[in-house]
Formats: C-alpha cells, structure tokens, sequence
C-alpha cells in the first residue's frame, strides 16, 4: 500500500517536470514535418525560433520566481527580453546602469552590421567570403546589437537583464569563453537541464561532455536539418569544445597554465576559432545564411 502511496505522490512531481518539455518538442516536430515543403532557410529560422521559444518556456517554467511573478512581468520577460535567466529578470535587485561607451558600443555594431548586410550584394567577394560575411553581419546586427541594446534599455529601467554576450574576445581562457561570456541564454538552459543532473550522478567531466553534446546535436538539428547537408559536423564541433575544456582543466593543462594569461587566450582562439568550419559548414552557409541575405537585399 506504501509503494502505491509513494507512486501516486511522485506522479504529479514527473508530470510537472515533463510537461514543460511539450511546447519545445512540439513545435521541433511540427517545423520538421513541414521541412521538405520549405526553403532551406524559412525551415531553418522557424527550427531556430522554435528551438529558442521551446528553451524559454522551460525557464520560465523552471524558475521558483516566475511562479510568483506577476501576469505582466511574466509577459515581459517571455515576450521582451531574449535572455533565459527568469529569476534574475524578475529579481528587485539594484542593478548596475549602463555606461555611454556600451551604448555606443551597441549602436556601432548594430550599425555595422546592418550596413555590411545590405553592401553585400555589391561586393565582389567569392561565394564562400561572402558567406562568412553575411554570417558576421547578422551576428553584429542580432546578437551584439539588437540584442545588447535591449539589455540596456531593460537595466536602464532597472532590470537585471544582463547582456546575453558578455565581451567573448576578453576571454581568457576556453572555459571563460563558453562559461561565462559567450550565447549566456544557451549557458543557461544546458547548466539548469543537462550539467546539474548529470553532474550530480557522474561527476562534472561528464557533465561537461553531455553539455557539448547537448549543444551539438541542438545545433545540428537547427542547421544541418535545414540545410540538408553537414550532419554531424556541429556536433563533433562542440565535442572538440568539451575535450580541450577538459584537457585545459587537467593537470597537464594548469601546468601549462592554458585557464589564464596569453596561453590561455591562444588556446580558447585555437579550439573557437580553428575548426570553426565543422560548425559552419557549406551546406549551411550556402543554402541558409546567403538565401537570407538575397531576402533582405533584393536587387
């Protein structure tokens, strides 16, 4: 009778934590059915969105804070702010105003970005320079820009809705990199659902494998997918990111002193910057990121 007792107890507890999961693994499954039907970069940015509102639900629904927040911060914070973090979100905590440099900051890249977006066409650059191109444009234009300008409209009207990149080129080291300064919304939703359980049972090394695991196949399913080509490759990007954050973590590795100083920053450059055509691969870069850009520039 006891063990009845405790299984009906424990019901609503999986039901609670497997019902979040719904919206992200719905509406993957609904953008991959009508895959074939669409262009390969409409399947990609709705596989994107997908994927970003699925995560943000899961956040929300994670968080202790947000089941006490208010209708209209909740709105706020799943509508207006594209960061993960609920908690510090919708937290009355003084927070730290932005300053006139990261302001101009922000309005400079958004800037740049826009303009090379739009200068592309007229440039007579290969198909390969121009993909990268285009890539390094939306990513001044969306992640560095818009994104890092919402941010400080948010702290100036004191949230704390810190900025989902936090200066990646100062890194200084691999693990800084991935950790505490680059795609932080991403950073939170593997810590909070694949680093803490499995770092719990296995042990952090294995955490961090599953982590980078879970980032590879994330990305390989929101652009290989769509793409049609390059399986895999992101996936095997990210596990090279999860065994030199090991490897930089080991004895041999603070011998070498590769988490601080110069050595550290060469390395993270290294392992970020050296295969970084396993993550964006051809297929992606022909068939997504040049489609959009063609979009947003007709000629």
């Amino acid at each position: 009778m006891s063990a009845v007792a405790s299984h009906m107890s424990n019901a609503p507890a999986r039901r609670d934590r497997v019902l979040p999961w719904v919206p992200l693994l719905a509406l993957i499954a609904i953008v991959l059915l009508c895959g074939a039907s669409l262009h390969p970069a409409v399947s990609a940015w709705l596989l994107a969105a997908s994927i970003y509102v699925g995560f943000k639900w899961l956040a929300f629904a994670n968080s202790s804070v947000a089941r006490r927040a208010s209708r209209r911060d909740s709105l706020l914070f799943l509508l207006l702010w594209p960061g993960m973090d609920a908690d510090a979100f919708l937290t009355e905590r003084p927070v730290t105003q932005p300053n006139v440099r990261e302001v101009a900051s922000a309005a400079a890249l958004m800037l740049l970005g826009l303009i090379t977006i739009f200068a592309l066409p007229t440039l007579p650059l290969s198909t390969e320079v121009r993909g990268w191109t285009a890539l390094v444009a939306i990513a001044l234009f969306l992640l560095f820009g818009v994104a890092q300008t919402i941010s400080i409209a948010w702290r100036i009207c004191g949230v704390d809705a810190q900025p989902i990149m936090n200066k990646p080129m100062r890194a200084t080291s691999l693990a800084d990199f991935w950790g505490a300064r680059w795609n932080l919304p991403f950073h939170d939703i593997g810590r909070i659902f694949v680093w803490r359980p499995v770092a719990k049972r296995f042990g952090w090394p294995t955490a961090t494998m599953a982590v980078f695991l879970f980032s590879g196949v994330i990305h390989d399913l929101a652009m290989s997918i769509p793409a049609r080509g390059g399986w895999g490759l992101p996936t095997i990007y990210f596990l090279l990111q999860g065994v030199a954050v090991l490897f930089e973590r080991s004895p041999l590795g603070k011998r070498w002193q590769l988490s601080r100083g110069w050595r550290g920053r060469a390395f993270a450059a290294l392992f970020v910057l050296g295969p970084l055509g396993l993550l964006f691969h051809q297929p992606f870069l022909q068939r997504v990121v040049l489609p959009t850009i063609d979009w947003l520039t007709p000629s």
